[in-house]
């Protein structure tokens, strides 16, 4: 029992220490995965209830497809948010660094200003086609009706494959996952970066 005492790993100072999330990762939980899981979560529990009351196999086909509506709509959205977070951040550290894009029709502004960000910084961990294709993927859903082409200011925009399903965007869970843990590195890499 003396021994027990005399063990540094008994030690009550000894605590485990706690990793605090970085409050970037905070605020990407709190705005738009903990939301996001709560949508799914609702519309999976709407939609077992439904189904266990349909008997007819036809209205059960057609209430399934209605339900994965709703989680393609529930997954574009949490897109939409998490662009909107990657543009609100780029923005500031773009004012930080006094930062301006340059002038392109072809790329978005968004894209834009994290090239300059790359310019200044160095080259970040994730490749700017993929948030290319991420804002794309937005702009379809705020500017195209969630069509996988559409026309915006005279030119034909389409979003990347990974993220169409024939005529339309859709946008899995895993994807959603993906954006947001992309950009959080991107994001986090950049304010490390940042002088």
């Amino acid at each position: 029992m003396a021994d027990d005492l005399n063990n540094p790993t008994d030690d009550p100072l000894d605590l485990p220490t706690l990793e605090i999330p970085h409050m970037l990762r905070i605020e990407f939980s709190s705005l738009i995965t903990i939301n996001h899981q709560i949508g799914i979560e609702g519309i999976t529990q709407i939609e077992q209830e439904e189904l266990s009351q349909i008997k007819d196999h036809d209205e059960k086909s057609s209430q399934r497809r209605f339900f994965d509506d709703l989680r393609i709509a529930a997954n574009s959205l949490a897109l939409v948010a998490v662009v909107a977070r990657l543009d609100h951040w780029v923005m500031r550290f773009c004012d930080k660094l006094n930062l301006e894009p340059k002038k392109s029709n072809q790329k978005s502004r968004i894209v834009r200003k994290m090239e300059s960000l790359n310019d200044k910084l160095g080259v970040g961990p994730v490749p700017l086609s993929f948030f290319a294709d991420l804002v794309t993927a937005r702009d379809s859903v705020v500017h195209g009706d969630s069509q996988s082409e559409w026309d915006f200011d005279g030119s034909k925009r389409e979003v990347a494959a990974k993220y169409m399903n024939f005529y339309r965007l859709e946008v899995s869970e895993d994807q959603v996952t993906e954006a947001v843990e992309k950009t959080l590195e991107q994001l986090i890499w950049y304010e490390e970066k940042s002088p």
